[in-house]
C-alpha cells in the first residue's frame, strides 16, 4: 500500500497538472488533467484522452472525489483534449451566460489541444484557448457554442491563467506561446468572451515556457509586488502590472529541488492569502490503479534577501489541525505503516536520518556539522547548505516534502516503488517533535 493520505491522488488513472483551482461558495474546488482510462504516459499522442478531472474540499486536506468535469470531445476526425486552464466566478454575469436559476455560472477556460486521425493515430494540430461553463456550481461544464475565445494554429498555446484585475476593471488572460521559445502572452477581456492582445513578456530562443500565473504578494513591510510565475525551467519574475504591461525588474529566488511541475494559485481566496499547489512527477506503476499526486498546499509570501526579495513557501495553516499527539524523539522512533508524520526540527540542530524499510537506506538525513540537508528519492539526491537547521518535514508514505530557512529551502522527493520510510534517528541537544497526522 503506498496510496498517500495527506497529498491528493485520483481514484484510477492518470493525473497530471492541477487546473481550474478556486474557492467558491466555501469549498475549494482542484480540477486536474486526467485520463482514467489508463496509467500510461500522456506525452504527445497519448495526451488525447485528456480532460479535467475534479475534487472539493473545505479545508485543503479532505477531498472528495467527483466525475469528470470536462471530459475531451471526440468527432470522427478530430478529437479535443482540455488541457491545462484556469476557472472564474462571472458574478455579475457578463458573459451572458448565467441563468435565473444560477446567475453567477464558473467558466473554465483551457487550452483546446486538437488532434487529427492520421494512420490511425492521433496526431496534435493546433492549441486554441476554449471555455466552457458550469451551471452547477462546477460539477459539469457545457463548452461554449462559438469557441475558441482565442483562436490560433499555433501548436503551443494555452494554459491560460485567467484573474479579475480591479485596477483596470477587466479580466486578465495569461497565456504561454511557442515550442521553442519562452513567451507569455496578456489578452484583456470585459465580457470573458471576447479578448483583446494587450502585450507579452519574452525570454531568449530555446527556452520553452508553460503553466504561467500572475499574482501579487505583499513584502515584509506591506508593500504588494507583483510575481509572474511559469516553468521550464520554474522561475518566478517580481514586478509590476497597470493592467496591460508587465514589467519586470527581477527575478525572485526560489530555491526548490524536487518533482514539482505545473504548480499554480488558487482564484478567488476568501483571507486574501495566495495558496498554490502543483503536480508531483512520478512514473507509472503496472501493479498500480493510479499515478500522479498533488503536493500540500502551500502558502506564499515574500521574503527579505540580500539581493532583494526572496518566494516564502509554507505549508497551509489548515495542516495544523490535523496533529495529532505530539511525541518528543530523542533517539529513535517507528513510523507506522499507512501513516503520514509531520517533523519539527528545532533550531538548535541536530544529526537526522529517516531510514527506508531496505536496510539502512535513508530518504532523509541532515548533518548539522555542515549545516547539510541531503533528500533522497527516485529521482535521485538532492543536496542544500542551509543557514537555518530549523525545518519541516512532512512524510507521507513514498512523498517527502521539506520546508527549510523558514520556508526559504523547499524539497521534494518520491521514493522509488515499494518503499516506504519505517524510522527517525535523531541526535542533537533538543528533541526533535513528531505528529501524526490524523486525515
Amino acid at each position: 500500500m503506498d496510496r498517500p493520505a495527506l497529498h491528493f491522488s485520483p481514484v484510477s488513472g492518470w493525473m497530471n497538472d492541477p487546473n481550474g483551482l478556486i474557492w467558491h461558495d466555501g469549498v475549494f474546488h482542484l480540477y486536474y488533467q486526467s485520463d482514467p482510462s489508463g496509467v500510461r504516459l500522456i506525452y504527445n499522442g497519448a495526451g488525447a484522452g485528456l480532460g479535467w478531472g475534479h475534487a472539493t474540499s473545505t479545508d485543503l486536506v479532505h477531498w472528495t472525489h467527483h466525475p469528470m468535469a470536462l471530459p475531451c470531445q471526440s468527432e470522427p476526425d478530430c478529437l479535443h483534449a482540455r488541457y491545462s486552464g484556469s476557472a472564474v466566478v462571472d458574478r455579475h454575469n457578463v458573459s451572458g451566460l448565467g441563468t435565473p436559476a444560477c446567475p453567477a455560472p464558473m467558466l473554465a477556460f483551457f487550452s483546446d489541444m486538437q488532434f487529427e486521425r492520421r494512420n490511425g493515430e492521433w496526431i496534435p494540430i493546433r492549441q486554441p484557448i476554449g471555455m466552457a461553463y458550469s451551471l452547477d456550481g462546477g460539477q459539469s461544464f457545457v463548452p461554449y457554442a462559438a469557441n475558441p475565445v482565442v483562436p490560433t494554429d499555433e501548436r503551443k498555446f494555452g494554459d491560460p491563467k485567467v484573474f479579475w484585475h480591479e485596477e483596470s476593471r477587466r479580466w486578465i488572460m495569461v497565456n504561454i506561446l511557442g515550442m521553442t521559445e519562452g513567451r507569455i502572452e496578456l489578452w484583456g477581456s470585459q465580457d470573458l468572451l471576447h479578448w483583446q492582445f494587450l502585450s507579452d513578456v519574452r525570454s531568449p530562443p530555446a527556452r520553452r515556457w508553460e503553466c504561467p500565473d500572475l499574482f501579487q504578494l505583499a513584502t515584509p513591510s506591506g508593500t504588494k509586488l507583483w510575481v509572474l510565475k511559469f516553468n521550464g525551467p520554474r522561475n518566478y519574475l517580481v514586478g509590476s502590472f497597470d493592467g496591460t504591461r508587465f514589467t519586470p525588474t527581477g527575478e525572485l529566488p526560489c530555491p526548490e529541488v524536487g518533482p514539482i511541475y505545473a504548480e499554480v494559485t488558487f482564484n478567488d481566496m476568501p483571507d486574501g492569502r495566495t495558496i498554490l499547489m502543483g503536480w508531483l512527477r512520478e512514473s507509472p506503476n503496472p501493479d498500480r490503479a493510479w499515478v500522479g499526486m498533488q503536493s500540500i498546499p502551500r502558502e506564499l509570501s515574500l521574503g527579505e534577501a540580500p539581493e532583494g526579495f526572496c518566494l516564502i513557501q509554507q505549508p497551509a495553516r489548515e495542516l495544523r489541525a490535523l496533529r495529532g499527539d505530539r511525541h518528543e524523539v530523542t533517539d529513535r522512533m517507528s513510523l507506522a505503516d499507512g501513516a503520514a508524520w509531520e517533523l519539527a526540527l528545532p533550531e538548535s540542530g541536530g544529526q537526522l536520518a529517516v531510514r527506508l524499510d531496505s536496510g539502512d537506506e535513508q530518504a532523509l538525513a541532515l548533518d548539522p556539522a555542515a549545516d547539510r540537508l541531503s533528500l533522497h528519492g527516485s529521482g535521485g539526491t538532492h543536496e542544500a547548505t542551509l543557514s537555518s537547521l530549523a525545518c519541516r518535514v512532512f512524510i507521507d508514505q513514498r512523498v517527502v516534502e521539506v520546508f527549510a530557512d523558514g520556508g526559504r529551502y523547499v524539497a521534494t522527493a518520491i521514493l522509488p516503488h515499494g518503499r516506504r520510510p519505517v524510522e527517525i534517528r535523531w541526535a542533537g541537544p533538543g528533541p526533535l517533535v513528531a505528529w501524526e497526522l490524523l486525515v
